[in-house]
This record gives structure tokens, sequence and C-alpha cells, in this order.
């Protein structure tokens, strides 16, 4: 089974990034019967607030990648799974015409350790605050869970600018 992350690192969510989830992607809008989940997927501007603070980390986990020459990109969702619902993402990847070279998670809230997986079979660490990122070909899927609070995350892609391909 190959192990598909190519960065992870542990970065504490804070509280307020708890709060901005609940109070702006828990609403009726954002709901998707078929998940049985929140999310604001693709209306990108709701999360433009915490935009910011995740091109930061991204630029950081591109000089650790030694991908530092190139300029990038980068779309930004939340979800949330709830516990009562049986929520749920069917398998998929990320892997567009947008020519997305990398996709990424970072775990909110995670009540269950073990919801986020890849169609090969590899479950990647999911502690509170984990930080991971993949091919964006990667398949994945989201299991249903059981627990006493919503399982958060906040996601995206990342598209390469001026990098020679």
């Amino acid at each position: 089974m190959q192990n598909l992350i190519i960065y992870h690192r542990n970065i504490d969510p804070s509280l307020n990034l708890c709060s901005f989830l609940d109070k702006n992607i828990k609403k009726d809008e954002f709901y998707i019967p078929e998940l049985k989940a929140y999310t604001s997927y693709p209306r990108y501007e709701i999360c433009s607030p915490i935009k910011p603070f995740y091109d930061r980390v991204i630029g950081r986990a591109m000089m650790y990648l030694g991908i530092s020459f190139a300029n990038f990109d980068s779309s930004i969702w939340a979800q949330i799974y709830t516990p009562t619902n049986n929520s749920r993402h069917p398998a998929h990847n990320h892997w567009s015409d947008v020519a997305v070279d990398f996709s990424w998670v970072h775990f909110i809230k995670t009540p269950d350790k073990r919801c986020f997986r890849f169609t090969n079979g590899h479950i990647p660490p999911q502690n509170d605050g984990d930080f991971i990122i993949f091919p964006s070909w990667a398949v994945h899927t989201i299991l249903p869970f059981s627990g006493e609070c919503d399982r958060m995350v906040v996601a995206g892609n990342v598209m390469l600018k001026n990098a020679k391909r």
C-alpha cells in the first residue's frame, strides 16, 4: 500500500477557526443532501477570511518540498460532517482541466480518526490539527462516523504557476 502523503505537519487549529466554520459553513444553504454534510465548495469566497493563513502554510510546504521557485494559486473550502446523519463523501479526486497539482486537507476537529482514506487503503494521520498534502489525482473517500461532535475540515487545491512542466 503506497503512502500518498507528500507533506504532513500538525498545525494546531485555533478556537477561532472552529467558531468561523460553525458560524459560516453550518448553514442550510451549504447543506448537500447527497453528502449529508455542509460544504462551502465551490463557493471559495466563503473561506476568503482564512485563505491568507492557508496560503502561508502552503508556501512553507512548497519550500520544504523544494518547489519554492514557483508561484501558486489556491482554492479553499470547508466541510462539516455531522455524526447523527451518516454523512460521507464518495470516492473522488481533485484532478481536473484546471491543472490542479496538489490537494490538501487540514483536519480541524476529528472525533473519529479514520474517516478519510485513500482508495488504495492508505489511511493518513487525522488528529486535530493534522495538515496533509497529496497529489490531486489520488482517489480518496470520507466514511461515515459516529461520535458526539461534528467532524470539521478545511480543504483545498494548489495550482502551480510559472513552473516548468
